[in-house]
């Protein structure tokens, strides 16, 4: 057994009997017996926490990755249904023939003689394509001739137009007009 008393007196460090101290010591085998359990159970234990920071460290991190390929994913759906209505909302392109034949129905509707027509002209661009036609066109005024292409430009079609050149107006014989409409089909891939 362990005399506390002994422990609080001061020792004399310069004549110690390490014979008698490490017969002491082999006495009290289970005691040493402990104390190496115990370093070992603190050492392991110390191991086992900073194993276990690591993994709540990685586990952190994992999440925070997570979270922000989420925010991504969800960015680019808003992104995408943005562009789809967008895109949802572009007036729809009219193919060469229809251009041809709403021409005529405008003209036929302002009062206006479509005299010529030239053939349809396509171009492509990176984000779309052009068809362009080239038409001349006669009424008995300028009124007629405004109603016309605001009729043309009115509709909920792609149509627009690029220019125009009115000719010159006599009473007798009226106006002309010559102008090029387009529309564009954009590209959406």
């Amino acid at each position: 057994m362990i005399d506390f008393k002994k422990l609080t007196q001061p020792v004399d460090t310069k004549n110690v009997d390490t014979g008698a101290l490490l017969e002491g010591l082999a006495g009290q085998k289970v005691m040493i017996a402990n104390i190496v359990v115990i370093v070992i159970a603190l050492v392991v234990g110390y191991m086992m926490f900073n194993n276990y920071l690591s993994k709540k460290a990685q586990a952190e991190q994992s999440m925070n990755d997570l979270h922000h390929k989420l925010d991504t994913i969800a960015s680019y759906k808003v992104s995408k249904k943005q562009f789809d209505d967008f895109k949802d909302s572009i007036p729809k392109a009219v193919d060469e023939d229809s251009l041809v034949n709403k021409l005529s129905d405008d003209a036929v509707q302002s009062n206006v003689e479509i005299v010529s027509f030239s053939p349809v002209t396509t171009s492509s661009f990176t984000y779309y394509d052009l068809a362009s036609v080239d038409i001349n066109v006669h009424a008995k005024g300028f009124k007629e001739l405004v109603l016309f292409m605001q009729a043309v430009e009115k509709e909920s079609m792609a149509l627009r137009i690029e220019n125009y050149r009115f000719g010159t107006f006599t009473a007798d014989k009226g106006q002309d007009l010559a102008l090029r409409v387009s529309t564009i089909k954009v590209k959406t891939q």
